[in-house]
């Protein structure tokens, strides 16, 4: 039994050894995505951004449009709109009469 006891653990440690010296040789190239590209870059800045609730979206996109702040002709920029309808606010229950 110790015979085998030996056996086994002289089998691990020398099973473990070439495992360490295999990883550690050879071309170990970086992930593809990370190999040819550059760097990524987070999102711009933004520039002017307004959140508002109303019952009339006509009236507060126009409100929105004169106070936009003068920028540079010439350069890009994105522009998003978007008018969603709000869930209605539920209304709370009424406790019973005693």
């Amino acid at each position: 039994m110790r015979e085998l006891t030996k056996t086994f653990f002289a089998t691990a440690f020398m099973v473990c050894t070439f495992s360490v010296n295999a990883a550690t040789e050879g071309d170990i190239k970086p992930p593809p995505l990370q190999r040819d590209s550059p760097p990524m870059q987070g999102p711009a800045p933004l520039v002017y951004g307004v959140v508002q609730q109303t019952t009339t979206p006509v009236d507060a996109l126009n409100n929105v449009v004169k106070n936009l702040p003068a920028l540079e002709n010439g350069k890009r920029y994105e522009v998003r709109l978007e008018v969603r309808e709000l869930a209605p606010v539920p209304t709370p229950p009424v406790p019973p009469a005693p």
